[in-house]
């Protein structure tokens, strides 16, 4: 699932950093889904808020926390598109 994403990234004109910081944004979230016996397909706005409180937790700023956010926001838009 995150090669097909980061597949997608790249035709929709992302660089190689940006894909990178994505797919292990994607990754981090979803060791934290799957600690809650879920997958993506699975999660909703409750795990989504307690997952960026999780990373708050972890000292994460504001602006750290809108960057996890931007990158789910794009992979969530991927899965609808393709799903």
């Amino acid at each position: 699932m995150l090669n097909t994403f980061a597949a997608d990234c790249r035709t929709r004109g992302l660089g190689e950093p940006i894909i990178k910081i994505y797919a292990a944004q994607v990754a981090r979230f979803r060791a934290f889904l799957q600690a809650r016996g879920k997958d993506p397909l699975q999660a909703d706005r409750l795990d989504i808020r307690d997952y960026i409180e999780s990373l708050r937790g972890q000292g994460l700023r504001t602006q750290s926390l809108q960057q996890h956010l931007i990158g789910l926001s794009s992979f969530y838009e991927f899965l609808c598109i393709n799903n």
